[in-house]
């Protein structure tokens, strides 16, 4: 009798054990899934700023072609690049205080915002008024919007960019 006892009692532990392994496994698998929807989100927002950073870079290259014939002028500019809409967690907000503490410690710098968010976040600073606000249409810039921002970039000599 003791046997069956033990055996049960053996069997009830197995039974118990494998219940609380399927319960993990499922908040496992959970805790992944969550892991996983954020990373491609992370993973298209990324995408999306190497797109506009090959844009900028390879208008820069063309830029640089140009400069050789254009008379530099020494003006310097710094531009934070935000998102029109709020889907970026704390990226933006991380950067426009970045951007601020960078406005505080310069002089003869002229100062640029794109994008929605980072407009009404600078909106809250002391700094509001010394930036110039550029808004593209959406998260990625048309042609035209590419070109009447590089019209803009072309007067200075040094530009300073903040992405996150």
């Amino acid at each position: 009798m003791s046997t069956l006892e033990g055996k049960q009692r053996e069997l009830e532990s197995i039974r118990t054990v494998r219940f609380v392994t399927g319960t993990l496994l499922e908040v496992s698998a959970e805790r992944i899934k969550k892991l996983r929807d954020k990373f491609e989100q992370n993973q298209l927002f990324y995408a999306e700023i190497s797109d506009l950073y090959s844009l900028v870079k390879g208008n820069a290259a063309r830029k640089d072609e140009l400069a050789q014939t254009r008379p530099v002028s020494g003006k310097k500019l710094s531009i934070a690049v935000t998102s029109n809409s709020r889907f970026y967690g704390s990226l933006n907000r991380h950067l426009v205080d970045a951007f601020t503490k960078h406005i505080s410690e310069q002089e003869n710098r002229s100062f640029m915002v794109i994008g929605n968010v980072g407009q009404r976040l600078m909106e809250s600073t002391p700094y509001r008024r010394k930036c110039v606000y550029l808004n593209f249409s959406g998260d990625q810039p048309t042609q035209n919007e590419v070109h009447h921002l590089l019209r803009e970039l072309e007067v200075y000599s040094e530009v300073l960019v903040y992405h996150p």
